[in-house]
């Protein structure tokens, strides 16, 4: 039998289940998507599957209750991190302080000697001789104190962070209802 002659909009597996038997559960996970349009869903994309031959008229809601309390502890620990509490109202603040402190210091000596005296000349006269000595210093001390402070818009962070959530939300709940369909369907596609 496949999952649109057993399962439809009045009589949907979530709407029957879920909806019933676990109303405050199914919030959470589920977000704004009531079970009609769960089963809505479901029945859109997975209503030519095959049901698994055990599932019955009589025994579905046992299943179907089974693998809620089998699954829902992951499916919480995912919805509730999804719900938590984002302050993406407050500015974020970025200030940073940068000090840098160079010190050089040089020293230099030179000392050279010029005496007028040709290769071969024997006669030299030592008054001729000049000796040139001189001394440089250098010391330079650079200090920089750079502050940078930065302030993103909270608006569009908050915009964003929030339209972030609804499309993770509607996420888990397709996953909840993929894999529900998917445990008491055939596989073969």
């Amino acid at each position: 039998m496949k999952y649109k002659e057993f399962f439809d909009n009045a009589n949907g597996i979530f709407t029957t289940t879920f909806g019933r038997y676990f109303p405050e559960d199914v919030q959470p996970l589920f977000g704004e998507m009531n079970p009609q349009e769960a089963d809505c869903i479901a029945l859109l994309q997975y209503g030519n599957r095959l049901l698994c031959e055990p599932v019955t008229a009589e025994n579905y809601r046992d299943i179907v209750k089974a693998l809620f309390n089998a699954k829902f502890p992951n499916w919480k620990r995912v919805a509730d991190a999804l719900n938590a509490d984002y302050s993406v109202t407050t500015a974020d603040s970025v200030t940073e302080t940068k000090t840098g402190s160079n010190t050089l210091t040089g020293q230099s000596e030179n000392s050279s000697l010029v005496a007028d005296k040709v290769f071969n000349d024997d006669t030299f006269n030592d008054g001729n001789r000049k000796t040139d000595t001189g001394t440089d210093s250098r010391t330079e001390n650079t200090e920089s104190t750079t502050t940078r402070t930065v302030v993103a818009s909270a608006d569009k962070t908050a915009q964003a962070i929030q339209r972030e959530l609804e499309i993770r939300q509607y996420n888990v709940a397709l996953g909840i209802i993929r894999e529900v369909v998917g445990f008491i369907t055939l596989s073969i596609y």
